[in-house]
């Protein structure tokens, strides 16, 4: 016999996202700065190159894009892979894997990038003469170049050390320490190019002193506060562990790689269509791609930490939210900065000190054609990333190499003979239109041959073996209701009188826990997600506010609540990541020998 209630007006008897909303907004700015912070390196560096020094030091900083994306793409690798498999951790309650998982990623980017800084420094020459002899400026490139690869390991220590900190509960720090290394590198662009005239090659030197000071103030705050991103140990890790870090990362740094390889490309032929002119063009369009990488970064910044945590406590509801959240901002954002670009093309063209003529007249076509890619190349991208998560490696890569090179260079080639440099641009445009359509029709096939597993563009289905996915208030009027509701939803998905009961007391003790706990003057909402599996019945438990811990019972705290959440289960872990407490309860479906309940 079930249980009957009526449920009170201010209850909601269906989950509610009010807490995963709140917390992904209050992320939201610093990773809008933070996607600003890692855009500025090569953007401000173009910006103050090309007003200080002219059209021809923004070609030398365009011609070294292919060691810049290196750079990118090995703390892509490292970054992205390992923290994508650390919050996944962090959401199935794995505290000591996650901190394994960031210790190997921090010892790994430190020695692959001091590699790196030293055959670079040896290669100089080379490299110099391969990427800017072609057009006589191998001579400023091989300044620049010398300060590139002296910053690479503090550019990759400290964008690999952020990609975690916003798991850990600091994403605001995380953003200010980006945003200070690019203050830091702009005042000295001043400094070394306008006072101290030492051309383009100041330029790579503010960099280094830009980041050289955000990993010292990370070496600071890991003293002080490391124990809330993750212990730091010297290790290199299994060879599975690696691996998996790769697998994972192996998406956002292919798509670097292939993105290296068409910078480099696409500038050879810019350059045979249009000389110099076509250089610039090109500079002008990567600025804009700069600008396509804040606008999907910080949202894809947002939503990656959320998906990946919320995936490892197999809340597919709560993933279809951040999805949903993240989808309309991108839709939003790219159509307001698109119409734009097609409408004052001639602000960046002032920007860059473009001059007016035949270059100007290039350089306006190619904004209005590669703009274009704001209305488009965000859709694969974001997929890219729930792809990752959901263990599709393989397709992500594949998705990766499209968008970098193996769609574009033979559209380039076709087009270019027939449209001249114009054919550049409709390439960009043309590949990205192609990978969404690609995308879109095997992503129906994946969801049709499922079997319900997969579903919608996004192939996230729906809650594995749910029983309840609620919103309740964590107030006193209101625990009545809460024991009530969760019984009878258990019952009604074959749960034992005696189970329902315990799972429902357990929710109950959690609202004590949340309310006693809580700074707010208001009811907490908490997100009650209730899976039932072979052997145990599954409780995570998410809410904002202070931080608390059921598993320690404070002296003074009134301890009723805690003693009965560990009488009644067979384990309680806590974390707290995101900005929320999340709780996970373990009920067994086996009888247990345990005290008697208080």
């Amino acid at each position: 016999m079930t249980t009957s209630f009526i449920s009170p007006p201010t209850v909601s008897d269906r989950r509610e996202y009010g807490n995963l909303r709140k917390k992904y907004f209050s992320y939201l700015i610093p990773s809008i700065f933070s996607s600003i912070a890692l855009s500025l390196n090569e953007f401000v560096d173009s910006l103050i190159v090309a007003n200080l020094l002219g059209s021809r030091a923004l070609s030398v900083i365009s011609l070294a894009g292919p060691i810049t994306f290196l750079i990118t793409t090995l703390y892509c690798l490292i970054g992205a892979g390992a923290s994508t498999l650390y919050s996944i951790c962090r959401g199935n309650h794995n505290r000591s894997e996650a901190d394994s998982l960031f210790s190997v990623s921090v010892c790994v980017s430190a020695f692959v990038s001091v590699l790196l800084s030293v055959l670079g420094l040896l290669l100089t020459p080379q490299l110099s003469v391969l990427l800017g002899g072609r057009i006589g400026l191998d001579n400023e490139l091989r300044g620049y170049l010398r300060y590139l690869f002296l910053a690479a390991p503090p550019i990759i220590l400290t964008s690999v050390y952020t990609y975690f900190m916003p798991l850990g509960g600091h994403p605001v720090l995380a953003s200010a320490v980006s945003l200070l290394a690019n203050v830091v590198n702009l005042i000295c662009d001043f400094l070394y190019i306008g006072v101290l005239g030492m051309g383009v090659e100041g330029a790579s030197l503010a960099t280094l002193t830009g980041f050289s000071l955000g990993l010292l103030i990370l070496a600071v705050f890991h003293t002080l506060k490391g124990k809330d991103i993750g212990r730091l140990e010297l290790s290199f890790g299994s060879r599975s562990e690696l691996g998996s870090i790769c697998a994972t990362g192996a998406s956002a740094a292919t798509g670097q790689i292939g993105y290296a390889v068409k910078y480099a490309f696409c500038n050879y032929i810019a350059g045979i269509y249009a000389g110099e002119s076509g250089v610039v063009a090109f500079s002008v369009c990567m600025q804009i791609a700069s600008i396509i990488s804040i606008c999907i970064g910080s949202f894809d910044g947002t939503m990656n930490p959320f998906l990946g945590t919320l995936f490892g406590m197999n809340d597919r509801s709560g993933s279809k939210s951040i999805i949903r959240f993240t989808t309309r901002l991108q839709l939003i954002c790219g159509i307001a900065v698109f119409f734009l670009f097609e409408l004052k093309p001639e602000i960046l063209t002032a920007m860059y000190a473009v001059e007016a003529g035949p270059v100007s007249e290039i350089v306006i076509r190619a904004i209005r054609i590669f703009s274009a890619l704001l209305l488009i190349r965000w859709i694969y991208l974001q997929f890219i990333n729930v792809a990752t998560i959901l263990g599709f490696r393989l397709y992500a890569m594949l998705i990766g190499l499209a968008d970098g090179f193996i769609l574009l260079i033979p559209l380039v080639l076709i087009l270019c003979p027939l449209m001249g440099i114009d054919g550049l641009w409709w390439a960009f445009v043309l590949s990205s239109a192609s990978i969404v359509a690609g995308v879109f029709i095997i992503n129906r096939m994946l969801a049709a041959r499922s079997g319900g597993k997969y579903s919608g563009f996004w192939l996230i289905g729906e809650n594995e073996n749910i029983v309840a996915d609620l919103t309740f208030r964590a107030v006193p009027v209101e625990f009545e209701h809460i024991t009530l509701k969760i019984e009878q939803v258990c019952r009604e998905h074959g749960m034992s009188v005696s189970r329902a009961m315990l799972a429902s007391i357990a929710v109950e003790e959690m609202a004590v826990i949340i309310s006693r706990f809580s700074a707010s003057a208001e009811a907490v909402p908490m997100d009650v997600l209730i899976h039932k599996n072979a052997e145990d019945i599954t409780i995570d438990v998410l809410s904002i506010g202070n931080p608390f811990n059921p598993t320690n019972c404070p002296d003074d705290s009134g301890p009723d609540s805690f003693e009965m959440l560990r009488r009644l289960s067979r384990s309680v872990t806590y974390d707290y990541m995101l900005g929320m407490n999340t709780t996970r309860i373990v009920i067994p479906l086996e009888k247990m020998s345990r005290k008697p309940l208080p």
